[in-house]
């Protein structure tokens, strides 16, 4: 069914699920729709330890940050959330802030298997934005045909954030600024640097609409002591467009590492 709900869970150790859970029904995730009807965001998640498995999470908004899901810490105290999502489509979400879909922050550990996060638009992160010390592992996850009005329209990595991106697809996202596929951007005041592993992934056909830096990556630090770092192996990086790096764009205060990658076909005009 569609369950219209706003959710907001803290200090809580649970499940949500649907009957996928049970009997591995691929057909339950479509079934099962937790919406924000276009009006509010669907889960708002502080200290807690969740598992979400095998639903729909669409149609959030939230003024602000955060469109379909929030995860962090109750009244900036720890400990911080773990989540792990697994089986989930989640499309359809807007912010009007940062982090169209999935906002992690506060030190939080995400990880999100086996899922499509398609169509979701915010201003930094499309899909997902993660700052803050924390730290997700994207595995078997395809981040589609999201927005970015400013970077990162499929993914925004900043301040201490690490992650590490398992074959995923990536591809079909657009921003108005860098980064339309992954941005990442160390930008803490904590001398800690921002950390982006990727492997066996697919970053296709992304695009920077108005012509900045790094259609399919983005890499950039603050100063020598906060580094945008990123190792890639095993990859693709093919299709991408914008006006500096079509295919990846190392900034300032950055290091990358490859390793068996394909670069082809990216554009820079």
């Amino acid at each position: 069914g569609i369950y219209n709900e706003s959710l907001s869970l803290n200090n809580k150790n649970l499940t949500i699920a649907s009957k996928y859970i049970i009997d591995n029904d691929s057909s339950h995730i479509n079934l099962t729709i937790l919406s924000g009807s276009n009006s509010f965001r669907v889960l708002k998640i502080e200290s807690c330890s969740l598992n979400i498995i095998g639903i729909t999470v669409k149609d959030g908004y939230f003024n602000g940050e955060g469109g379909a899901i929030y995860i962090g810490e109750y009244q900036s105290g720890p400990p911080s959330s773990v989540v792990n999502m697994d089986h989930l489509i989640i499309e359809s979400n807007n912010s009007t802030g940062d982090a169209g879909a999935i906002l992690c922050r506060q030190a939080s550990q995400v990880n999100i298997t086996n899922s499509i996060i398609k169509d979701n638009e915010g201003n930094k992160g499309g899909a997902i934005k993660a700052g803050e010390g924390s730290f997700l592992t994207l595995n078997n996850v395809i981040i589609k045909d999201n927005i970015a009005n400013v970077s990162g329209g499929g993914v925004a990595v900043y301040d201490r954030a690490d992650m590490n991106i398992i074959n995923c697809r990536i591809i079909g996202n657009t921003s108005d600024a860098d980064g339309a596929g992954i941005w990442i951007n160390a930008s803490s005041n904590h001398n800690n640097n921002t950390i982006v592993n990727i492997d066996s992934t697919e970053i296709i056909n992304n695009t920077c609409q108005l012509n900045y830096h790094g259609g399919g990556i983005f890499i950039h630090g603050l100063n020598p002591s906060v580094v945008g770092e990123a190792y890639i192996k095993n990859s693709i990086i093919s299709g991408n467009s914008n006006r500096t790096g079509g295919g990846v764009y190392v900034g300032d205060h950055a290091y990358l590492e490859m390793e068996y990658v394909e670069i082809s076909n990216n554009i820079a005009h």
